[in-house]
Order: structure tokens, then C-alpha cells, then sequence
């Protein structure tokens, strides 16, 4: 084989192999899939100790860019993963930015009407093909962190 084949064949592989590198890494830092523009997302939450069989609906807005998370419609209490109850609360979803196909929600809940700091929660959802998204519900109740706990939702736009 001659040194110029040789330098051939091994620049080609060279090539060949930074090539396979950059695609692995573009598939791997791929975004997750786009909002639907515009659309409601609506689905449920699934729950802790709670006996609600189909969990606790949940829906949002994409604004008409697609950036921006908002309008959170969820009409319970927060996910308890101990026994427990209490009186009427509030809940409350922070406005969230989308970026590469994902979003963070801060929450709050508040006993009504004093506004009495009951739980914190992150909601992380990520956009997926086919108008579904999917992400946790991660709870922290700052009194009884044994009722702490992290569960999952599925939306789907409408």
C-alpha cells in the first residue's frame, strides 16, 4: 500500500469518526418537540395516598409563540403522599418560559382566606411529538415533610 492510500484511508476515518461524533452529540442535545402554538393543554396529574382513580386534572396555555406557559387550571390541593387533609386551599402556578421543548413552574400552596404558606412545588414538563407533553410534580410541604413526594402528569394539546 502506498503512503498516499495510506494517509487516505486514515484521514477518511479520521473524518468518518468526527462525523459519528457531531450526529451522536446533535441527537443527544436535540430539543424536546415544540409546543403546540396557541393550543390548551389538558390531562392529569397522578396522586399520592389520595384515592382519586384517574388523578387530578391539570391544563395550561402556550401563548401564540410557543415561549411561554401560563393560565394553569388545577382545582385541588396539591398531591399528599401521607395520610392527611386539611381546609380549603389555594394553588398557585408560576407564568414559565420554553426553552428547547421544557418549562419549570414554581408553585405555592395557601390556606384560604389567611394565605397561610402550606407547600411548595416544582412542575418540569417537557413537550413531546404528537401534541403530548409530560413531565413530575415534585411537592414539598414545609411542616410535614413526610408528606413530601414527586409524581407524574400527561397532557395532550386540544
Amino acid at each position: 500500500m502506498s503512503v498516499r492510500y495510506s494517509e487516505l484511508l486514515r484521514q477518511t476515518a479520521a473524518s468518518l469518526f468526527v462525523i459519528a461524533a457531531l450526529a451522536t452529540a446533535a441527537a443527544a442535545a436535540a430539543p424536546a418537540g415544540s409546543p403546540v402554538k396557541g393550543a390548551t393543554y389538558s390531562g392529569r396529574v397522578k396522586v399520592g395516598l389520595q384515592p382519586i382513580a384517574n388523578g387530578f386534572p391539570i391544563s395550561f396555555k402556550v401563548n401564540r409563540t410557543g415561549t411561554k406557559v401560563s393560565r394553569f387550571a388545577y382545582d385541588n390541593s396539591l398531591p399528599l403522599f401521607c395520610q392527611g387533609g386539611g381546609g380549603p386551599t389555594k394553588v398557585t402556578f408560576s407564568a414559565a418560559t420554553v426553552r428547547s421543548g421544557r418549562f419549570t413552574s414554581r408553585i405555592t400552596e395557601r390556606t384560604v382566606p389567611a394565605g397561610v404558606l402550606i407547600a411548595t412545588a416544582t412542575l418540569t414538563g417537557t413537550f413531546k411529538a404528537k401534541r403530548k407533553e409530560s413531565g413530575k410534580l415534585a411537592v414539598r410541604y414545609s411542616k410535614a415533610p413526610s408528606c413530601n413526594g414527586t409524581t407524574t402528569y400527561q397532557t395532550a394539546a386540544r
